[in-house]
């Protein structure tokens, strides 16, 4: 995969036409529904949401969001899914965010996950 080009991450608007380059991460936060969502408990995500956005910038795009089955999942695009994880890891590493949560990795954004990892962050080295 293409990722680095002299040693640097290239941002994801430079590979946007090729689709064999694109990986996905996909976040899900746990809910204290597991049916449903409690009233206004995914308002609060859309700032978490819009913060992850924020710290992910060139390197990846907020395709959007769902909820069911008891979590609100954010879905991001990029270049590399460890790039866009390193981008969000202080924000994904809070104490706040619900045990139960997860994000799994995607080379492929349409192919299976590579890699699932508990929230909050630890760690990932």
């Amino acid at each position: 995969m293409l990722t680095t080009f002299l040693g640097a991450s290239l941002p994801f608007s430079a590979l946007q036409g090729q689709r064999s380059e694109i990986g996905a991460v996909i976040i899900s936060i746990r809910l204290s529904d597991s049916a449903f969502d409690a009233a206004g408990e995914t308002f609060e995500l859309y700032g978490l949401e819009d913060e992850l956005e924020s710290a992910v910038g060139d390197f990846g795009e907020l395709d959007g969001h769902e909820t069911g089955e008891g979590f609100f999942r954010i879905y991001f695009y990029g270049v590399n899914p460890d790039t866009l994880v390193a981008k969000m890891k202080a924000i994904l590493s809070r104490g706040s965010i619900p045990v139960g949560s997860f994000l799994e990795l995607h080379d492929d954004p349409l192919g299976a996950a590579i890699k699932r990892v508990e929230l909050p962050l630890a760690d990932l080295d």
